[in-house]
């Protein structure tokens, strides 16, 4: 009789039909949440790409090219400096263009460098040229070079594809939400007879709520951790591909921001089905009799 009431309350074909279901569009949640966050975290590295290219007076000492660096590197607006010395300049051009400008013209007619990538915040046009008036005042620069047009363009695009991929995940966000309320609501709507009969027998809301509202939970809990496992699968399967494209996107895509991911829809499906179950449940134990067939 125990086997009965359990298979009752817990038919298993159902279960696993719906948390499978379930699944599918979490897995759609997860995908699209973590599109969101490479092309987050892209876009910053484009605005962070932004920058300057000092060049060095050649009668500027290491020592003072070292000092000059790190006082640049302490300003407010550097996220990175990186100096390229008169040697390496020349090696650079001779290793692209196979020219040995020393043996051309008798001796190294480059200038030493200091790249300078900015903050996010000081990337815009605005802020890279008031920056190049400022550096173009010290002592030993003769000239700073910004890339300010590529840049602007380049987030352009990147900032209008940003807001259609985050409005797309705000679709299908409340779509996922939808959907998995009306999954959660069609199986407990095939136990409206089971609740009303325990209404008939006594037994109060809670009582009758609580179960429902736990298997909402772990079918919540059961699709999460499907959906998680392939969006885990497949991010290792891109992490050991050797292709350049898969490789920048796992950069992009750190474990714990994996982890942090699943973590979030697997909740978002825990606390959703819940809800509806629980909600569900409560309005079958206020319907008359013939509500139910309704």
């Amino acid at each position: 009789m125990a086997r009965g009431k359990h298979s009752t309350l817990w038919p298993i074909g159902a279960t696993v039909t719906t948390a499978m279901c379930m699944a599918l569009v979490l897995l759609l949640v997860t995908a699209m949440a973590a599109t969101t966050l490479v092309a987050s975290k892209l876009t910053r590295q484009v605005q962070e790409s932004a920058g300057l290219n000092l060049s060095i007076a050649n009668n500027v000492m290491p020592d003072q090219l070292d000092s000059l660096n790190s006082l640049i590197a302490a300003m407010p607006f550097a996220a990175h400096t990186h100096v390229v010395t008169r040697s390496e300049a020349l090696q650079q051009w001779k290793d692209e263009t196979g020219e040995d400008l020393v043996v051309i013209l008798g001796e190294n007619p480059l200038n030493a460098s200091i790249e300078v990538n900015v903050k996010t915040q000081w990337s815009s046009n605005d802020s890279l040229v008031s920056i190049k008036q400022g550096l173009e005042q010290m002592p030993g620069v003769i000239d700073v070079a910004t890339s300010t047009r590529q840049v602007d363009n380049i987030m352009n695009n990147a900032q209008h594809l940003l807001t259609v991929i985050a409005v797309s995940a705000a679709l299908l966000l409340i779509i996922a939400i939808v959907l998995i309320t009306s999954l959660v609501r069609l199986q407990t709507y095939s136990q409206r007879f089971h609740i009303h009969t325990m209404t008939l027998v006594g037994a109060n809301t809670w009582f009758i709520v609580r179960p429902y509202m736990l298997r909402g939970a772990i079918m919540g809990l059961v699709a999460g951790v499907l959906a998680g496992g392939v969006v885990i699968m497949t991010w290792r399967g891109l992490a050991a591909s050797h292709d350049p494209f898969y490789h920048a996107l796992v950069t992009c895509l750190a474990p714990h921001d994996v982890v942090t991911v699943v973590t979030l829809t697997t909740l978002l499906g825990v606390i959703v089905s819940a809800i509806a179950a629980a909600l569900a449940a409560k309005h079958y134990t206020r319907a008359s009799h013939d509500e139910l067939y309704a």
